[in-house]
């Protein structure tokens, strides 16, 4: 038990001094997370933060193979499965570095999750056999390769998505780690138990800075690696002598909220006929937003519904058949009650409205017009393009006005409207992007607004120099509130040219620079 506190220890005092480091360092390299429609913070925060957590955790592994106790004796034992760890977790740890600084496309993320998945099975964590309750072993036989993988990547994913609110994700994974130290404690497998509380040390230590109002995130790199961790530690019981199988209930708990998010929105997105990696905010921590809660309290109702799922996966594991039932029963019990009280019920039933052509005439506009507007974005080259774009898209979308609104020198003070066009067709203006003009007196005239902000650091700024802004869409519904479909769309919209002006922000600093010079 010693060495456990030790490896504990060492982990959270390694991984909070690293993380003010990586704070420093990270918006030199562009990683950096703007905010956006579809985000919750409202300032440049620094990503990247998951290195501190990945050093910090292979430390005490690392250390206890130059140690020689019962315990490192078995890590020396297992090198293989640590072979495993570092390789697989290495390369999800480059990708979603690359994704925090320049962004990486879904299909690459998919390929190099599978990737690293393929090498943790060959490595022995891997599912041979699931153990259902009451049910016999299903053997896998081939299967094991494609199942592992798919348990693997999903893992990883659904931590990606949970990562949505201060101190969410590195929560959940300290929650999941106790679920499997304890298991490991009463099975004896010393290694599960060493790398659990090495990585619950190394989120710990991260948290002190992640925990709202958070001034790093773990970003890519770090949700990827400890869904990596976490869904193959869940399988390094089948790859150990003691057994052969794997109970696929104790996991499923000990990961209840992510996996059950994560399953929602594959469903909600298939039902709307988008792909399944498309962002949108309809996660659960952004219901419990919506509702008037704080992203502090937000955060602690879902630490409390993961504390249960943490209970009930240690009773299923030492629990009796007719224990295990009820364990069961109460997850799929308050399963059902978020899924219910998020309003998914309702949701269900709107998207099948839609099906059977109920779904608005402006809605199914946007969702043609949409994603060819972002790709004329990405190649617009600067904001004065960019706004062309938006003028085209406020006559095929119908809009009375868009508008970009630059942010004031004084926080106090409201800024100025930087470019209004307004459309010919329904008000008197000249569509022209005029810096003048009235908003109209229509019945039922609404509008949203979404925030713009870039900031290229291609000085090595720390964010000061940031051209911040909203911008406002505006026009006629007979609904007199803005739908979630449209919401959606138009947080996209919003995000392209953030990027745009990202983009002719770093030109001019480029074109300073070498002025200076």
């Amino acid at each position: 038990m010693k060495t456990y506190l030790i490896a504990f220890i060492l982990a959270t005092v390694l991984s909070a001094l690293l993380t003010p480091i990586i704070r420093r360092i990270a918006p030199k390299t562009g990683a950096i997370d703007l905010p956006s429609g579809r985000r919750v913070h409202k300032r440049t925060i620094p990503r990247m933060g998951g290195i501190a957590i990945i050093f910090a955790f292979f430390a005490p592994l690392i250390a206890l193979i130059f140690y020689d106790n019962s315990i490192s004796k078995v890590v020396k034992e297992n090198l293989w499965l640590l072979v495993g760890l570092v390789a697989g977790g290495a390369i999800v740890a480059v990708l979603g570095a690359l994704d925090d600084m320049r962004g990486v496309g879904a299909k690459v993320k998919f390929a190099v999750q599978t990737i690293s998945a393929v090498i943790a099975f060959y490595c022995g964590f891997r599912i041979e056999s699931i153990d259902l309750p009451i049910l016999p072993p299903m053997q896998m036989g081939v299967f094991a390769l494609p199942v592992t993988v798919i348990w693997i990547v999903g893992i990883i994913n659904a931590m990606n998505l949970v990562d949505g609110l201060d101190g969410l994700a590195a929560g959940i994974a300290i929650f999941a780690n106790v679920v499997n130290f304890v298991i490991s404690l009463i099975s004896g497998n010393i290694l599960v138990a060493l790398i659990s509380v090495s990585l619950a040390g190394a989120v710990l230590g991260f948290l002190f800075y992640n925990f709202n109002p958070a001034t790093i995130f773990m970003g890519d790199v770090g949700s990827m690696f400890i869904g990596f961790i976490l869904g193959s530690t869940a399988l390094i019981g089948s790859a150990s002598k003691a057994s052969t199988a794997v109970s696929i209930a104790v996991p499923i708990l000990a990961l209840g909220l992510p996996i059950m998010d994560t399953l929602l929105a594959i469903v909600r997105r298939f039902l709307e006929r988008r792909s399944i990696f498309a962002p949108d905010r309809e996660h659960i921590h952004h219901k419990l937003l919506s509702i008037g809660l704080t992203q502090r309290r937000a955060v602690l109702v879902l630490y409390a519904v993961t504390a249960i799922f943490t209970c009930l996966a240690i009773l299923v594991y030492l629990g009796r058949a007719w224990q295990i039932g009820i364990s069961l029963l109460l997850g799929s019990i308050i399963m059902i009650g978020i899924i219910r009280s998020m309003g998914y019920f309702d949701y269900l039933k709107q998207v099948r409205n839609q099906k059977e052509g109920k779904r608005p005439e402006d809605i199914e506009k946007l969702r043609f017009i949409v994603p060819k507007i972002i790709t004329e974005m990405k190649n617009a080259g600067d904001v004065e393009n960019a706004k062309q774009i938006l003028q085209k898209f406020g006559m095929e979308g119908d809009f009375v006005s868009i508008s970009y609104e630059k942010d004031g020198d004084d926080s106090k003070k409201g800024g100025k409207i930087e470019w209004l066009w307004e459309n010919p067709n329904l008000r008197n203006g000249n569509g022209n992007g005029s810096r003048k003009g009235k908003l109209p007196a229509i019945r039922g005239y609404i509008s949203a607004s979404y925030p713009v902000c870039a900031n290229g650091h291609s000085n090595g700024s720390n964010g000061n120099d940031s051209v911040r802004g909203t911008l406002k869409f505006s026009w006629i519904s007979e609904r007199g509130t803005v739908s979630e479909q449209k919401d959606i769309l138009l947080c996209l919209v919003a995000d392209a040219f953030s990027q745009s002006a990202l983009v002719d922000q770093n030109r001019n600093n480029n074109r300073s620079t070498n002025s200076a010079t």
